[in-house]
């Protein structure tokens, strides 16, 4: 009992806490201390294969916040609101005690300050929030989280198609484009759907992912300056769009770029729900897509490579798929190679439009339902609406408030979890409740035929019995 002494500052009171006789080990990269055995109070209480966060090397020891686990038990029940910024849900294990009890709170039960991202933590050597060569994550928060617990006690719980529903619907709410496997390709595997709920570090804030800010991060993180013409030749499309287009239209018109599938910017309804979306690098290894304007292929070739994109990482999928280039590697070669011999010559600005708008996606993921003022969007149809794909309006498909935050370590946050929907499915025996098969890779769901899909047009029918 004498391989590691720590000093402690408890939330419980602990006056002491000393390691067992196996030594504890402190992860440099992630800013974890990883402990077999921990006594605290003198002995009152005995905690095993603790994982302590918000550590401080100190002379002899370590300072750190240890924050008990919480019983899902001791979590109020759900009442119909909450008054007076009185939050039930203020921490990420109450959180994921919500969804694994498939219960619903209110929105204003859920702490503001909570915040989600899907694939987060998925790389075992940095666990980061992305992959590790973003600078930044999408983060959803509170409202969002208040929809997830909905989606996931509506269709969570069974072990037939209704999955499929969860988590097609969660995904368009998050962002991702929805596309469906075409007839030929079924029955159709599913992934779980990995997410992390944390806490930022103390003072640290999340941010509003309008164009400005988009703007502002790329002259103070990445020393690109845009001039503030160029930034109103940009935006101001995105406030005068006539009644009857999105910014998935707007993009395609800007950066040329079409869907992988052949897609037109002119006929994208017409694709839906097979038909994929625009991007500006192909499905192959994330290339340029040839899709797109010349000029914003020229653009994005010379920053040299693919950047990351959401849910692929350089861990899980070998060097030929995306992630050959950081965040800031990225944006630094196109401003270096592009934008400034573009702006020293002269280039008028209205040129420079689509490749500014292509870089926002290729080298940070800022895709096409980015809308500039802090709300969702997607094409695909909305869970919440009552009404069928085709009848639903622009106004309809917007979804809840986003955020970026920094690609955080889990270490280095407040406090953070992580799991998988449908809740469990990342172990045999929660695969297989859901009628999911698990192997060495994982937990695979099925969608056994294309009329599993059909809510996608005819409605999600959430408000049904």
């Amino acid at each position: 009992m004498k391989s590691l002494i720590l000093m402690l500052a408890l939330s419980i009171g602990a006056s002491a806490a000393v390691a067992g006789e196996n030594p504890a080990t402190y992860n440099t990269i992630t800013g974890e201390l990883d402990i077999p055995t921990v006594i605290v109070d003198d002995g009152v209480e005995e905690i095993d294969n603790v994982t302590l966060q918000n550590i401080e090397r100190l002379s002899g020891g370590y300072l750190f916040e240890y924050i008990p686990p919480t019983d899902c038990l001791s979590i109020a029940a759900p009442p119909s609101t909450c008054e007076g910024g009185h939050y039930l849900i203020s921490t990420p294990k109450e959180y994921e005690c919500a969804v694994e009890n498939f219960q619903v709170y209110p929105k204003n039960c859920i702490s503001p300050d909570l915040y989600v991202t899907a694939f987060a933590f998925q790389d075992p050597k940095n666990k980061k929030l992305y992959a590790n060569g973003f600078a930044y994550a999408w983060a959803n928060s509170s409202t969002n989280a208040a929809r997830y617990l909905q989606m996931n006690q509506k269709w969570g719980q069974g072990s037939d198609f209704s999955i499929t529903k969860m988590l097609t619907g969660i995904k368009s709410y998050i962002g991702f484009p929805i596309t469906v496997p075409d007839k030929a390709k079924y029955p159709a595997r599913l992934r779980p759907l990995p997410v992390g709920v944390y806490l930022l570090p103390d003072g640290a804030k999340a941010q509003v992912p309008s164009f400005e800010t988009w703007f502002k991060i790329l002259e103070t993180d990445f020393g690109v300056f845009v001039p503030l013409e160029l930034q109103q030749l940009m935006i101001e499309p995105y406030t005068t769009m006539p009644e009857g287009q999105d910014v998935v239209g707007l993009f395609c018109e800007m950066t040329g770029c079409e869907a992988s599938a052949g897609v037109s910017c002119q006929s994208l309804d017409d694709g839906y729900p097979e038909a994929n979306w625009p991007s500006t690098g192909n499905q192959v290894d994330g290339a340029p897509d040839k899709s797109c304007h010349p000029e914003v292929q020229t653009a994005l070739n010379l920053t040299g490579g693919a950047a990351c994109k959401v849910g692929f990482q350089n861990f899980t999928l070998g060097s030929e798929f995306s992630c050959k280039l950081t965040t800031k590697e990225c944006f630094t070669n196109f401003n270096k190679n592009y934008l400034v011999p573009m702006l020293a010559g002269g280039m008028d600005y209205s040129v420079l439009v689509g490749p500014l708008r292509a870089a926002l996606a290729f080298c940070q993921d800022a895709n096409p339902f980015n809308t500039g003022f802090g709300l969702g969007y997607n094409t695909a149809a909305n869970p919440f609406s009552s009404k069928p794909w085709d009848k639903q309006t622009v106004s309809d498909r917007y979804t809840g408030r986003e955020f970026i935050v920094e690609n955080y370590t889990q270490g280095k946050l407040k406090s953070a979890v992580s799991f998988v929907l449908p809740f469990g499915a990342d172990t045999k025996a929660g695969c297989e409740k859901y009628k999911g098969t698990f192997d060495e890779n994982g937990c695979h769901l099925e969608a056994t035929d294309r009329r599993d899909y059909d809510f996608l047009t005819e409605g999600y029918g959430f408000y049904d019995d």
